[in-house]
């Protein structure tokens, strides 16, 4: 026979899952209760029914007033640039992507962009902020996401943690994503485990409060954040996440232009981020979103399908022991490409969504994928495929050209030779080892950077 507290704690559950309050009492009906108990029980469900449903109202999305007025993707693009030294503006266009991706049909698309300190990720993502269903978090733990507080400590503006205010759909906005990765092992463990969850559509988290509670969230939630390039020491970290994530690496530009428009702007930032604000709403007002994947050619089919595969393969994880030999321990087997594949497609649709040419859209979603390696493989792979009449490598020369230690270098290729996407060749003892790219990776490459005419002559 069940107890007053178990019984209380299946009530939880049960009305936190979504149960109506006539529905638990059918459930609670038929059970061999104490008169008391029985009792008891009821009073608790008519009280606490109440709380869930004041609980529940933070589900329903915030629609936050819009700006009037349509802007076209240029002009919003133009007025960024106005304002910063922007040597490329692919990092707009793919957070703008990333959030009209999102608000259409299939799976949650999550976007990293990786810059250094003051590269200027912050600001686009100021601007976005405003736009609906966008819940910025500035600390992410697991806490934040489903808040587990006693209903006695809880205060009266308390949201039960941004998936309970996001409900069935809502993009997390997070400025600092490796600040995360930094944490300790079990705390870091259990957000990655969380987020894991999320990207599937559903979480539940068990809790000691209240006698032991189980908070449950369930729905679409997309993701835009920003980290720094120290994010590619946690690469295995991130890999357990299962690879939800993809990657845009912002490009270089003049530091000193860079200083000089962060200097003219000073004291006028409010101003600048309104204006930009209102760019964005006005673009978003624009924007009729496509109701499927675009229909693609079969140039862009295999394009596609090359690039996510290329770029899993290159990605995929390699276990190496934590000591200073850094030997490989595990190579557990190559990444399918099958989510990379969607997420690239839904990125396009993004992308021609908001107003970009296709040409500069395939350019943008082929960085997608490269950038989407840890960065040293894709150094190495690059400088190898964009000198291909230097068929054989040695370390010191690859590790020369990208500044790197010989060392580091040879592990990036260890890695690269562990999926088959590089050759190694011993030349004996005292001398050193000749690396090639293997013939699935010459092969792969051509099919990722194919053209319609390349099509005709084959």
């Amino acid at each position: 026979m069940l107890t007053i507290s178990e019984l209380k704690q299946q009530i939880d559950s049960r009305l936190t899952k979504g149960k109506s309050k006539a529905e638990v009492m059918e459930w609670l009906s038929p059970l061999d209760l104490d008169t008391s108990v029985a009792i008891e029980a009821e009073i608790y469900l008519q009280n606490h029914s109440n709380e869930i449903k004041q609980e529940a109202e933070y589900q329903k999305p915030i629609l936050k007033p819009q700006p009037t007025g349509i802007a076209t993707l240029e002009q919003v693009l133009n007025k960024f640039k106005y304002y910063y030294e922007l040597p490329d503006t692919g990092h707009i266009e793919i957070m703008l992507a990333t959030i009209a991706a999102n608000n259409g049909p299939g799976d949650p698309v999550w976007t990293l962009i990786v810059a250094p300190p003051s590269y200027g990720k912050t600001e686009p993502m100021n601007a976005i902020k405003g736009l609906p269903h966008i819940h910025e978090v500035s600390t992410l733990t697991e806490a934040s996401l489903l808040s587990g507080t006693p209903r006695r400590d809880k205060a009266k503006d308390s949201n039960g943690g941004v998936l309970l205010k996001m409900g069935e759909f809502g993009i997390l906005l997070i400025k600092d994503f490796s600040g995360m990765l930094t944490l300790n092992k079990e705390t870091r463990g259990a957000i990655l485990a969380a987020l894991r969850e999320v990207y599937d559509g559903s979480w539940t988290r068990q809790i000691g409060a209240d006698g032991g509670r189980e908070l449950h969230w369930q729905g679409k939630c997309g993701l835009l954040a920003a980290g720094t390039p120290n994010i590619d020491q946690h690469y295995a970290v991130m890999a357990n996440l299962g690879e939800r994530f993809c990657f845009y690496r912002m490009v270089e530009g003049d530091e000193n232009k860079r200083a000089s428009k962060a200097l003219e702007n000073a004291g006028h930032e409010t101003k600048i981020r309104q204006e930009l604000s209102i760019a964005v709403g006005q673009l978003f007002n624009g924007i009729k979103l496509s109701d499927g994947i675009p229909n693609l050619p079969l140039h862009e089919r295999v394009k596609i399908i090359a690039l996510a595969e290329f770029a899993t393969r290159c990605r995929s994880t390699i276990e190496r022991d934590p000591s200073s030999t850094r030997e490989i321990l595990l190579i557990p087997g190559a990444e399918s490409a099958t989510r990379l594949v969607k997420v690239l497609a839904l990125l396009f649709r993004g992308l021609l969504d908001i107003g970009t040419t296709r040409e500069r859209a395939w350019e943008l979603v082929s960085k997608v994928a490269f950038d989407s390696m840890p960065a040293l493989r894709r150094n190495v792979l690059l400088m190898m495929l964009n000198n291909q009449t230097l068929t054989e490598w040695e370390t010191s020369k690859l590790a020369t050209g990208l500044n790197y230690p010989s060392v580091t270098t040879r592990r990036a290729l260890e890695d690269l030779n562990c999926y088959g996407i590089v050759t190694r060749t011993s030349q004996g003892v005292g001398n050193a080892d000749i690396w090639q790219l293997s013939e699935w990776t010459k092969l792969t490459y051509t099919n990722a950077t194919l053209s319609e005419i390349l099509v005709g002559d084959i």
